[in-house]
């Protein structure tokens, strides 16, 4: 649970260095194609799926080992997929048929889903230890 925090951690930290290409020395030209791409198609989604880990980690610090395990199970399957369909999606798209699902969206969709399912999986299998259910 401890590394699930620390990995957490240091992938925002990243990610906000990331978001700024141009003081690491990434994009020297100014292109603003490398500045995009660094920003928005690799440090905003680094970013909210790593603030989402940091919070489940917190949670999880304060339970049972069998609550790591349920919930392991399903982020080994999710956050694969997740970052797999963030990685799949365009950094801008045309609105065809009024639905325009872009990184930035589809990132704020997988992160708080993600967030959401995770607090699902770890209230029920807490509340199911303690026979509640």
């Amino acid at each position: 649970m401890k590394k699930i925090l620390f990995v957490s951690l240091f992938l925002s930290i990243v990610s906000i260095f990331l978001g700024d290409p141009t003081s690491l020395g990434f994009c020297t030209d100014g292109s603003l194609d490398c500045i995009e791409l660094f920003s928005e198609k690799i440090a905003q989604p680094l970013f909210l799926v790593s603030i989402s880990l940091f919070f489940i980690s917190i949670v999880l610090f304060f339970t049972k080992q069998e609550v790591f395990k349920a919930w392991s199970r399903f982020a080994l399957v999710a956050i694969p997929l997740l970052e797999l369909w963030i990685i799949l999606t365009p950094v801008r798209c045309g609105a065809a048929l009024g639905i325009c699902l872009d990184k930035e969206i589809v990132s704020w969709i997988s992160s708080v889903g993600f967030l959401i399912v995770s607090l699902v999986i770890i209230i029920y299998k807490s509340l199911r230890l303690k026979k509640y259910l």
